[in-house]
């Protein structure tokens, strides 16, 4: 297969994943006003007929450069590290992530492209998001902007979102790839990794995506083994990062609030 541009889109979908929200999704990356990237999108596992039918046509009318799709679902780290290795191997520049259920501002990729051509030391930015909610309230999330100030941020909080980075080929170069074993805390892991392999952080200052926090995501960030895993993580972040004695409270606080019902976080996430 050719590479056409310097810019790749990844994409993972699975069974539990909405059709009308996976075409919101892609129709956002469409509509971009700058559209020099490709988009690849592996099937984690068997989807729905017609969420197969749909991608199927949208590879055939050339929106999506390349659709992969297997039985087994290994979850998102190993369908992230596939499309990885195979646009690194294709020498892409640039790695976007895009979930399938969120949704990018006209602008997102323009504004991210611009920012790593303007600034070649850096290896990976985000941006705020505006996180939406399934009764259509929505919440605006800022993200420090600075290496040093992400640095510090990550003491206590993811330090970019997820789903808005945007990587330099040289992010995974210093860092490898996704944690495999790391029971949804992928980001987590990947962003320790950097910071411990000298990669270097931005954010963009602007919400350049719209984040669905459904109900069911609410619940499984709930669950007591991904809950209790996150507090391991965050501890050792704390402790190879060189962070204050103080964040270990801060995070011991934080794993109690997590472990509350769901209604009750939803509450928590609008009002935090």
């Amino acid at each position: 297969m050719k590479k056409d541009r310097e810019i790749v889109v990844i994409m993972c979908v699975y069974i539990n994943d909405k059709l009308p929200d996976l075409q919101e999704s892609l129709v956002s990356s469409y509509r971009q006003s700058f559209n020099e990237f490709d988009i690849f999108i592996q099937c984690d596992g068997i989807i729905s007929n017609d969420m197969k039918i749909y991608l199927d046509a949208e590879v055939e009318n050339g929106h999506i450069k390349l659709l992969r799709d297997r039985d087994v679902n290994f979850g998102l780290a190993a369908s992230l590290n596939e499309l990885l290795e195979l646009a690194i191997s294709m020498k892409y520049k640039y790695f976007v992530r895009m979930d399938a259920d969120d949704i990018c501002n006209s602008d997102r990729i323009k504004k991210q492209f611009q920012f790593m051509e303007d600034n070649p030391s850096i290896d990976v930015v985000g941006s705020d998001i505006v996180e939406f909610y399934d009764d259509g309230s929505e919440k605006l999330v800022t993200y420090p902007n600075t290496h040093e100030e992400i640095k510090s941020h990550f003491a206590k909080k993811t330090a970019l979102a997820h789903v808005t980075a945007f990587f330099r080929g040289s992010f995974f170069e210093k860092s490898g790839l996704y944690n495999i074993n790391s029971n949804r805390n992928e980001d987590q892991w990947l962003w320790l990794s950097g910071f411990l392999n000298e990669c270097n952080f931005a954010s963009f200052p602007e919400p350049l995506v719209n984040v669905r926090l459904s109900a069911g995501l609410l619940s499984r960030r709930g669950e007591f083994k991904h809950n209790w895993d996150t507090f391991l993580l965050r501890n050792s972040i704390i402790f190879k990062l060189k962070f204050s004695i103080f964040d270990y409270f801060y995070n011991f606080i934080i794993f109690l609030i997590k472990s509350l019902p769901s209604q009750i976080l939803k509450l928590i996430y609008k009002v935090r």
